[in-house]
């Protein structure tokens, strides 16, 4: 009897434990939509990015198939989900946007239509044109054209990108450079850790004021204050891209929305506001996401 009893305890310990310890799925699911691009180009297979992360969370579907992520993308998705970077299926540039040559669009609406963020204004046999802070660069709007009248230029953003600094790894680790910042920083961690946003953002890399003290102590006469200034102009445009994708991410889940309401049947009760319609494509998609 009371080893029966012992037993169940131990059971319901164990159930709570399990339960207790189980990953969130939404949160996973969030984790790994974070880090796609938010184009919502559909490459993967999948009808918009977090449809796909979704896909990588069940295990349905593989790391490889975000080609405007680029190897960026699959190196973070690699370790945050443990699957083995295997090589993208194919490439894209994902610095780029769509410009309609207006003097040659028929208004046929069709790229109007593909567009998955609603970038593109216009109304039938008018002259249609691409609102360049929306684009996502996703290149949906090109087949759909009768006339090829869209092109892709390079963004704006793709202009001003300027790669770290690639020294030589001759640090030895002395930490000379730590008690001669002023702000307090480790400079040789920001080093050695040049090329990982999150973990620049962890180190307090904007609190460097560029006084170069860390250049005169270094016994290996690296050039840290210049790899620093490089990483935080890189550490900018991943603030800058987080942000853009999070905007791409909103206005396709308010296209959803908007068709959602076209395709439902018009009736005499009170249409519902395009911020209830927001929440509610929003909750929807959390309870498709906890399924």
């Amino acid at each position: 009897m009371l080893m029966t009893v012992m037993g169940l305890a131990i059971g319901i310990v164990l159930h709570w434990a399990q339960q207790q310890l189980q990953p969130d799925t939404h949160t996973q699911v969030d984790a790994i939509n974070q880090l796609l691009p938010q184009t919502q180009c559909a490459q993967c297979g999948y009808p918009g990015c977090r449809p796909y992360a979704r896909a990588i969370h069940a295990g349905h579907a593989t790391i490889n198939l975000c080609p405007p992520g680029g190897e960026t993308t699959l190196q973070q998705l690699a370790k945050l989900t443990g699957q083995p970077p295997a090589p993208l299926v194919s490439t894209s540039d994902p610095l780029v946007r769509a410009v309609i040559r207006e003097s040659e669009c028929i208004g046929c609406t069709l790229c109007i239509e593909a567009c998955p963020v609603d970038a593109i204004v216009g109304a039938q046999q008018k002259a249609h044109t691409v609102i360049q802070g929306e684009c996502t660069g996703c290149e949906l709007c090109l087949p759909p054209c009768p006339v090829n009248c869209i092109d892709l230029v390079q963004s704006p953003a793709a202009v001003n990108i300027v790669p770290v600094a690639k020294a030589a790894d001759d640090c030895v680790r002395c930490g000379d450079c730590v008690p001669a910042c002023p702000r307090g920083l480790s400079p040789v961690q920001l080093y050695w850790d040049r090329s990982d946003m999150n973990r620049l953002e962890t180190l307090r890399l904007d609190d460097c004021i560029e006084c170069r003290l860390c250049d005169r102590v270094c016994p290996s006469e690296l050039p840290l204050t210049n790899i620093f200034v490089q990483a935080k102009e890189q550490l900018q445009l991943e603030r800058q891209r987080k942000k853009s994708a999070r905007h791409a991410e909103s206005r396709h889940a308010a296209r959803e929305a908007r068709l959602a309401l076209k395709s439902q049947p018009v009736t005499g009760d009170k249409l519902p506001s395009p911020g209830d319609l927001l929440t509610r494509a929003r909750g929807e998609r959390r309870s498709r996401d906890n399924v």
